[in-house]
């Protein structure tokens, strides 16, 4: 109750910009500069505290591509283990 830790809303926040990022680099939305219609996070696990100041390291994968629906897999870990893991969609 003491111990300050890393809102789980920021860690996820910053997950999903990551997410979407991955998706522009990939140019599925640079050409046309339209951002996604809607971002769905599904599968969100928080397994460990995160104490602020610790380096976390994450990440995001293009899963599949499915007509204007693409899905990501954000990982988070800290020294090798994961700490945070969510599935994002992303509408086109």
């Amino acid at each position: 109750p003491r111990k300050p830790v890393l809102p789980g809303t920021l860690l996820l926040n910053v997950q999903i910009q990551l997410g979407l990022r991955l998706i522009y680099r990939k140019a599925t939305l640079g050409a046309t500069g339209n951002g996604p219609r809607k971002v769905s996070i599904r599968n969100l696990k928080i397994r460990s505290f995160i104490s602020p100041g610790a380096t976390v390291e994450l990440g995001a994968k293009l899963m599949r591509v499915s007509g204007k629906q693409r899905f990501i897999a954000l990982s988070a870990t800290q020294e090798g283990r994961s700490v945070a893991a969510a599935s994002m969609e992303v509408e086109l």
